[in-house]
């Protein structure tokens, strides 16, 4: 991504994400101003996704952290 906006993660994650593989219930991201703002939200709203944040304590996603990376690791070779 060439920036992190709000308008950009919601455009991405609607035409990158939702498009190809349908809109999940819920949505959980880390307390990322982007996805805290109100027009993001409002992108989910529309959707129909309820989102969620995770802790804002950097440890508490450590392990799902390390999972992505092994994954897109394995996705990439």
């Amino acid at each position: 991504m060439k920036d992190q906006t709000a308008e950009s993660c919601a455009r991405i994650y609607a035409t990158q994400i939702v498009t190809p593989h349908g809109s999940g219930s819920k949505l959980i991201t880390d307390q990322g101003r982007a996805f805290m703002s109100s027009f993001f939200q409002e992108t989910c709203k529309n959707l129909g996704i309820r989102t969620s944040c995770t802790s804002s304590y950097a440890q508490s996603n450590g392990q799902i952290e390390r999972f992505h990376l092994s994954l897109h690791t394995g996705l990439i070779i």
